[in-house]
């Protein structure tokens, strides 16, 4: 499966994942923290959401996840309909 979001622990982090997959939808943590902080608690991780072809904004990683799992759920029920 190809990875369509990526949410990451720092700003190096996902500039340096950015070159290696433009397209995606991404987050980063500002203040960085450790992975495990990310995602055993994305309600307390502040960051900016960069979205696919916009300005990015800040948000904590849980809207940020949540915003992705709505977008997929709406792709999934268009595309059991065909």
């Amino acid at each position: 499966a190809l990875a369509l979001a990526h949410a990451g622990e720092d700003l190096e982090l996902a500039l340096g994942r950015a070159l290696l997959g433009a397209g995606r939808s991404s987050f980063y943590a500002e203040p960085a923290v450790e992975h495990l902080e990310l995602w055993r608690s994305p309600h307390l991780v502040q960051g900016w959401q960069q979205p696919i072809k916009a300005q990015p904004t800040r948000a904590i990683a849980a809207s940020f996840i949540a915003t992705l799992l709505h977008r997929y759920n709406l792709e999934l029920d268009s595309s059991s309909h065909l």
